[in-house]
């Protein structure tokens, strides 16, 4: 199957504030209620930055343009994130399998085990 047969019929596996929705999950979980919703958050000793709390692999993997502090910003950090997850798991992005992009958010390209 073409991802553009797939991508034509995502809507009928999920509405279309599902990614949006889990996005600010993902924010909440990462940062909670923390100032500027997380913009300025440092996590895992430094190891990981913003309101999605990317570390720096994951923000060089991701493939966008720009420095690794801007995954402070929440817009690039989600572009980040999209990016990251059409290049490890296109499947779940287009069918919407939330707890797969949120395990490879948090574990890496395998996932969270």
């Amino acid at each position: 199957m073409r991802m553009e047969d797939l991508e034509a019929h995502k809507d009928e596996v999920h509405g279309d504030d599902w990614l949006s929705d889990l996005f600010e999950a993902i924010r909440t979980v990462e940062t909670g209620k923390l100032p500027f919703r997380g913009r300025d958050a440092v996590g895992d000793n430094g190891k990981s930055l913003g309101p999605m709390q990317i570390q720096m692999k994951y923000g060089r993997d991701c493939g966008i343009a720009g420095n690794y502090e801007m995954v402070k910003a929440e817009h690039y950090a989600k572009k980040c994130m999209l990016n990251y997850w059409h290049r490890y798991c296109m499947l779940a992005l287009v069918f919407g399998n939330m707890e797969i992009l949120a395990r490879v958010h948090n574990g890496g390209p395998m996932g969270y085990t």
